[in-house]
């Protein structure tokens, strides 16, 4: 039902009718992983990091359910619940989600901490001045 290549194509994710996700290692031609989210998966959204080292996978539509896993150490190392959309940074420095009220979440990658100060802006800029 869904399929996402890593941006230099090393890695294939793709997702089964039943929600199963598989991570193949394109040049190997191996299947190396697979996921569940264990809930209803809809509305999927599949991220790679542009330094091909993290995956994430939402699903759902409002409060999804959504996982990053950390590629080199093969495991999943947080799953973020109640946000709408996750994405990478240009840098792979910061994780940045949504959540269903529309504030923007700054997470710091390596240690998964909150950055409560480019959120506040992040939504000073974008909502209560209403530059978009």
């Amino acid at each position: 039902r869904h399929v996402k290549f890593s941006t230099n194509e090393k890695w294939l994710l793709t997702q089964n009718s039943k929600g199963v996700f598989t991570l193949w290692d394109v040049n190997k031609k191996t299947k190396t992983r697979l996921y569940s989210l264990k809930t209803r998966v809809s509305n999927v959204i599949i991220q790679f990091s542009n330094d091909e080292k993290y995956f994430s996978i939402r699903s759902g539509y409002n409060n999804g359910k959504s996982i990053l896993y950390n590629l080199d150490k093969g495991q999943i190392i947080n799953n973020f619940s109640n946000f709408n959309d996750i994405s990478f940074s240009g840098d792979n420095k910061w994780i940045v989600c949504t959540d269903s009220l529309g504030k923007v979440h700054f997470f710091d990658k390596n240690t998964l901490t909150t950055n409560d100060f480019l959120s506040n802006m992040a939504y000073f800029l974008f909502y209560k001045n209403q530059l978009f």
